[in-house]
């Protein structure tokens, strides 16, 4: 009886479509087509059900639709189903219980709680010896978001438009941390990065994807689960090899180009390790040229913001020892490759290394798994920071008019950027940066039209902990007004903060006018950099300056070129040029007084100080190095030992005489500079040197009456009544 009864329940068990015993693979894929991709996503179903599950394989899927397509209903939620072999994405076939008495719904296929709860859902009813979990969508790689106001989401995977949200890197983590999943696959673009496959360490066996874009058509379901179902034992390994050579197969003979590997997860930390060491050694090398040279010729992939990883290790081995090490590593783990032949230098695993001057500051965010187990990031910023290029607002008595009218005589001493036809001048005094922008691709003033200018000034390459006085200007045109504004930007690491409504400065601090009498835009500006800035002549700057036309939406010029804001790079200092304020502008010219010091009698031992007041009365930065000379120099000390005095500012340099000896004691106070008139200059400077005479008997104990030295005086007295008694005695018989 019990085994008629168990027979029956085994019959009973194997009818029900949503329930598969006995399984060696569950296939889930988490179909995020809420997008522009859903006709893909239709197509990609029927493929998966072309073939269906079998007693050995499951093939779940999760579907979210959004609308883009109206086929098989046109049903514009989430709905999970059991593939069976030819099976249409109807409702009717949906399954109407996802073990909480609801089917389909409403869902944000970016949050990491529903990718967790598809993925456990389908591991505990469609238990197998073997995972392949599946993320299909858009990918751009290990990139972030922003969400607040203004900002639309940067796509890393999972877009889904009717939440506008997306999975972040390390939401892929959070969703599938404690999973022991097999296989991780990406049907989705510029996915093989490493930064990726950090966020999977621990949690993947194996991880397939692509370090180039992947065509609309995805993967080829069909063919790699009619061999899947055809040999359900196959090993993880063996699975990964067969989804590169179906998809290798399917795109051999097309236009695309296109990449797909799989790595052996097992050899991650190795990889990574290598890659540690790598950085390392550049960083202590200091080898940004060559660096430099590799980036030129490395493979990238779309968007040109990743790179081949193993290709830098080829180029880079020749002079980093640790370049090999990595290369082997990348080799060791890709268990199958395939590359087209117009991507030659491909192998698998790529890195974010973006072209141009556009670090992007999600990268620091320190939620990321890559940021905080390797100092890559901490590689490209100083990269970026010893190749910014520079340049010299050159120092000038030549105010210029801030009236929106660039005349020649006014500007012909600036410094000039050039864009096309478009230029913009800069250039220096004592206390003001100029700048001008002569924007002939411009005609007419339109709302939104703006000039920008970033800035980091404590020459730190990124924003303060705090907010301060380190942001952007901004001199725009809204509701038919130019404004001067200042906007705050804080937050050392990821996305910073930023002040959501901008604040009007004075016009002593920002001062511009605009003007389009040439038949143009051209703009003039003034800012007081000793003012917020907090700089002075000849210190460095780091900015960003762009001038942004609305009418064409687009920058007509900026430096440092390649920073268009579309990777959100302006909000990275790292990213910004370096400016240095009227360097060899002007001529200093150096009054000294006293021109000669006489400290008197000072007693050995002790120290007496004095003053030299040094004035720069021209109108270049005076640089003073300061030295003692002469035979009794020992006896003398200075300091500051160096000294930068402004224009029309004054510094001082202190003194001190300690003799050593008695007599008198000479020396002269040397001076180095830059004033042309007076590159040496000597200060005469002497004392006299004095024993202290004010000892007693006993030693050299002072003999003032001060308080300290009462108690002694007070044991001297009876000694000297004694004395004294005994000396008014006769002699002795």
């Amino acid at each position: 009886m019990k085994k008629l009864f168990a027979g029956i329940l085994f019959l009973l068990l194997l009818s029900l479509p949503g329930y598969a015993w006995g399984a060696n693979w569950t296939v889930m894929v988490y179909m995020a087509a809420d997008n522009n991709l859903e006709s893909a996503a239709i197509n990609d179903f029927l493929e998966l059900s072309s073939i269906g599950s079998s007693g050995e394989v499951n093939i779940v899927v999760q579907l979210d639709r959004g609308g883009h397509d109206s086929s098989y209903g046109g049903w514009t939620t989430a709905n999970r189903f059991y593939i069976t072999q030819g099976m249409e994405p109807t409702l009717n076939n949906a399954i109407l219980d996802w073990g909480d008495g609801q089917g389909g719904r409403e869902v944000d296929m970016g949050d990491p709680e529903v990718l967790k709860d598809f993925v456990s859902w389908a591991m505990s009813n469609y238990p197998a010896n073997h995972y392949l979990l599946v993320i299909w969508n858009h990918g751009q790689g290990w990139k972030g978001k922003d969400q607040r106001k203004g900002f639309l989401p940067l796509k890393w995977v999972c877009l889904d438009e009717t939440s506008n949200d997306v999975l972040w890197a390390y939401e892929l983590r959070n969703a599938l941390e404690g999973m022991n999943l097999n296989i991780v696959a990406m049907d989705a673009c510029l996915m093989a990065t490493i930064e990726i496959m950090s966020e999977l360490n621990g949690i993947a066996n194996y991880y397939v994807a692509s370090e180039e874009t992947i065509p609309f058509n995805g993967y080829p379901y069909d063919d790699i689960m009619s061999v899947l179902v055809s040999s359900p034992t196959m090993t993880p390994e063996e699975l990964c090899q067969t989804i590169v050579e179906k998809y290798r197969d399917s795109y051999m003979s097309s236009s695309f180009s296109i990449t797909l590997s799989a790595f052996n997860m097992s050899k991650f930390s190795d990889l990574l390790n290598a890659l540690n060491d790598l950085t390392n050694e550049i960083l202590s090398s200091s080898g940004w040229n060559t660096l430099m040279d590799a980036r030129s010729r490395v493979q990238s992939f779309y968007g040109n913001y990743e790179i081949d990883l193993h290709h830098l290790a080829v180029l880079l081995e020749g002079n980093f020892s640790k370049a090999s090490e990595v290369k082997e590593a990348i080799e060791n783990g890709i268990v199958a490759e395939y590359h087209s032949s117009s991507l030659t230098g491909a192998y698998g695993v790529s890195i974010y290394f973006p072209s141009g001057r556009e670090y992007n500051p999600f990268y620091d965010d320190p939620r990321r798994s890559f940021t905080n187990d390797s100092s890559w990031d901490d590689l490209l910023r100083s990269y970026f920071e010893e190749t910014a290029p520079s340049l010299n607002a050159p120092w000038s008595d030549n105010k210029p008019d801030i009236d929106g009218s660039i005349g020649s005589e006014e500007w012909s001493d600036a410094a000039v950027i050039e864009n096309g036809s478009v230029k913009l001048y800069l250039k220096c005094d004592e206390r003001y940066l100029y700048i001008a922008v002569d924007d002939p691709a411009d005609p007419q003033v339109n709302e939104g039209d703006k000039v920008g200018i970033y800035f980091d000034t404590n020459g730190d390459w990124k924003w303060p902990s705090v907010k301060g006085n380190e942001g952007n200007y901004w001199i725009k045109s809204t509701d038919g007004t130019w404004q001067g504004l200042f906007r705050a930007i804080w937050g050392s690491v990821g996305m910073p903060n930023y002040d959501e409504t901008p604040t009007t400065v004075s016009s002593d601090e920002l001062a511009f006018a605009v003007s389009t009498s040439s038949g143009h835009l051209q703009y003039e500006v003034r800012i007081d950099y000793t003012a917020r800035w907090n700089v002075h002549l000849e210190d460095e700057v780091h900015l960003y300056i762009f001038v942004y036309d609305a009418g064409g939406n687009k920058d007509d010029i900026d430096w440092p070129a390649d920073l268009t804001g579309s990777d959100f790079g302006y909000f990275s200092p790292v990213n910004y040029a370096k400016l240095t304020l009227g360097e060899g502008g002007g001529v200093p010219s150096m009054q000294v007084s006293p021109e000669s010091i006489d400290f008197g009698e000072v007693k050995i031992d002790e120290t007496e100080s004095a003053t030299l007041t040094i004035t720069n009365v021209g109108t270049g930065v005076l640089n003073i190095e300061a030295s003692l000379t002469g035979e009794d120099s020992s006896n003398f000390s200075i300091f500051p030992a160096s000294l930068k005095v402004l224009p029309d500012e004054s510094g001082t340099i202190t003194v001190y005489f300690s003799p050593e000896e008695e007599g008198t004691l000479d020396g002269f106070v040397k001076l180095e500079t830059n004033d042309p008139e007076k590159n040496i200059y000597y200060v005469y400077i002497k004392g006299k040197g004095k024993k202290d005479e004010n000892n007693d008997i006993f030693g050299g104990c002072s003999a003032s009456p001060g308080k300290e030295n009462l108690p002694l005086l007070l044991l001297l007295v009876p000694l000297l009544i004694a004395l004294r008694s005994r000396l008014n005695k006769p002699p002795c018989p």
